[in-house]
């Protein structure tokens, strides 16, 4: 978010000393477009994390209801077999250590992640 920011501070005061230049400042140009492009590129790259996030989010809750959708069906049943129990143990760890990693993003860049993955409690 700071880099943002600082991005747009760059890009308006660029804009801003060539324009109010007389005999015209080739180099702000410049300093402006490059500062301009990252932007844009950050800014676009802000919302794709966003929303792929909420993607995950979505992902995580469609695991957590087939764990206990499974775990339901071998209550009072011969348990599944060895492999689904890998499988799912493997899901479980997987789900988790995204959520793990997207709650140490959060903290680190709020506007990046959606709250929605604070709410979220670890598989088990």
């Amino acid at each position: 978010m700071i880099l943002l920011i600082i991005l747009f501070g760059v890009f308006t005061a660029s804009l801003i000393i060539n324009w109010k230049s007389p005999y015209g400042n080739d180099p702000m140009l410049l300093v402006a477009l490059m500062s301009g492009i990252i932007l844009l590129i950050s800014s676009l790259s802000v919302a794709t994390n966003y929303f792929n996030t909420e993607a995950k989010v979505e992902e995580f809750k469609a695991v957590e209801s087939t764990i206990e959708v499974m775990r339901s069906n071998t209550e009072g049943t011969s348990m599944r077999s060895d492999l689904e129990i890998v499988a799912l143990q493997q899901q479980i760890i997987d789900s988790n250590k995204w959520l793990a990693g997207a709650k140490y993003r959060n903290s680190i860049c709020d506007i990046c992640i959606p709250d929605k993955v604070l709410n979220l409690k670890p598989l088990e």
